[in-house]
């Protein structure tokens, strides 16, 4: 009888070897069916999706912070960012950014791309087939971020004409050109091959802190430059004046909704499912950053100014979300959030530069979150890169060359970001300058109203906006009046067309 047992418990033990091996195989041959690039393209479509929803992020902020009177021209801008902006990227922008470069080989070029222009087939540029369209598309998405951010900087006084040209020219030309130098793997700064690197390194913005965000500010500072302050933003001493805000709440939520996206921004920009755990971690650090410069942008107001802004704590959190970005995937814990403490500061302290020293009306920030803080993130990413995250990131094994300079590296990522700095800072603000000076001579650059308080503002002028008084009476019954000194915004849509007289003041 213990032979039989003993022989059974064999028999099972065996049985059960076989099973894990029956399934293991099957999960292999399973395996073996799924194409990698079908799984990355949807990777690349989620995160893409991610991004682009981000636009409504950047339509609340910019609603919430402008006044009420000015809500249409602000959604009008947003709405046709993105469609200027997508025609323009498959038109020519997605091929300068993408197309083929032969710098990677034989030297020349590096700077835009030379094929696919209008991406009528699938197969022109990029990954083959569909996948290269998912990959336009998630580039879409970027593109027409950097385009974006001008919009809050000029807000309540440009004339559309301009700024319509504007979205043309950078998602179109000025942007692809960036992201081609710094991303291509033949770009001339590029750190996405092994030879002929720039310092031996190339440039480390590894979701787009330089090339999206900083660039999207250096055309913020020009635009708002050249298009001037808002009517009565100034006393005739160069005072800045406070001007009307039109909801905190769209502000927090349009901020919310920003960081949320942000996930997919520095997350999504490995490009592939394989790489999820890279993802991971760009997510963790992103997280890290924005809390962290939350945190130290409202101690800075409350040194500073007795007082902590709920706008000012948004744009806190978007400032530390833009400096980490470079170095989302190479910094650890540690480096993500000594870089959300320094960028909420540096955010408060340009800000007041900009508007009290420039006297330059930002009226989203734009300006200090996204050209000072991407430089920083810049910097940052250079000074706290770690050679296990570097070389995971980029796939390489130059990590302890390429290092962050406060982790033993010799300066070669520093020198190229400061490079780069100067560059782009060079490259966006040329062409926005030269397209305003034309702009001033040709069909104006300013609204009719420039952001003058009055019944009869942009809304009502250019887009068929009907503002109601604050009185208004309805068909038979009583009237309605908002208390005085209050926002007449609770009368909005009470009536429909036709039904309201005016009240006579």
């Amino acid at each position: 009888m213990p032979d039989h047992e003993a022989r059974l418990a064999a028999l099972e033990e065996q049985l059960g070897h076989l099973t894990d091996a029956c399934a293991r195989r099957r999960l292999d041959e399973h395996a073996g069916h799924i194409d990698e690039t079908v799984v990355d393209a949807f990777f690349l479509l989620v995160a893409a999706v991610g991004v682009f929803s981000m636009q409504q992020g950047f339509a609340m902020l910019e609603v919430g912070s402008c006044a009420k009177d000015h809500t249409k021209e602000i959604l009008l801008k947003n709405i046709m960012d993105i469609g200027i902006g997508a025609v323009s990227w498959w038109i020519v922008g997605h091929a300068i950014a993408n197309g083929d470069d032969g710098f990677r080989n034989s030297g020349v070029n590096g700077v835009f791309g030379t094929s696919g222009f209008g991406y009528i087939n699938a197969a022109t540029v990029g990954k083959p087939g569909f996948g290269g369209q998912a990959e336009w598309f998630f580039g879409l998405s970027f593109a027409a971020t950097s385009a974006t951010v001008v919009s809050g900087a000029i807000a309540e006084r440009c004339n559309m004409i301009p700024y319509f040209l504007l979205a043309c020219l950078l998602t179109s030309f000025v942007y692809p050109v960036v992201a081609h130098v710094a991303w291509h793997e033949s770009g001339r700064l590029s750190a996405y091959r092994d030879e002929r690197l720039a310092f031996g390194c190339g440039l480390l913005d590894f979701a787009g802190g330089g090339v999206v965000h900083l660039t999207g500010g250096v055309a913020a500072l020009a635009a708002a430059w050249s298009v001037g302050p808002r009517d009565n933003k100034y006393t005739s001493r160069g005072d800045p004046v406070p001007m009307r805000q039109q909801s905190v709440v769209l502000q927090v939520l349009g901020t919310l909704t920003l960081w949320l996206g942000w996930f997919a921004f520095n997350g999504g920009s490995v490009l592939s499912a394989s790489r999820a755990g890279i993802a991971a971690h760009a997510c963790f650090t992103t997280t890290l950053s924005g809390a962290a410069a939350c945190l130290s942008t409202g101690l800075f107001f409350y040194v500073t100014k007795r007082r902590v802004d709920p706008a000012a704590a948004c744009n806190g959190i978007l400032a530390g979300l833009v400096a980490i970005t470079p170095g989302c995937a190479t910094s650890n814990a540690l480096g993500a959030v000594l870089t959300g403490l320094v960028a909420g500061p540096l955010y408060g302290a340009s800000a007041h530069f900009v508007e009290y020293k420039l006297r330059i009306d930002d009226v989203c920030s734009a300006v200090s979150v996204h050209a000072t803080c991407g430089m920083w993130g810049l910097i940052a990413a250079a000074l706290f890169a770690t050679p296990r995250y570097y070389d995971a990131a980029y796939e390489t094994s130059r990590g302890d060359r390429c290092q962050g300079a406060f982790y033993g590296g010799a300066g070669n990522s520093l020198a190229v970001a400061i490079v780069f700095i100067l560059l782009d800072a060079a490259w966006v603000a040329l062409p926005v300058l030269g397209l305003f000076a034309v702009m001033k001579r040709t069909c104006g650059v300013r609204s009719d109203f420039g952001g003058r308080s009055s019944d009869s503002e942009l809304d009502s002028s250019k887009h068929g906006d009907v503002l109601l008084p604050t009185s208004v009476k309805m068909p038979g019954s009583v009237e309605l009046r908002a208390p005085a000194g209050s926002d007449d915004s609770i009368l909005d849509g009470l009536a429909p067309a036709g039904g309201i007289s005016e009240a006579k003041s």
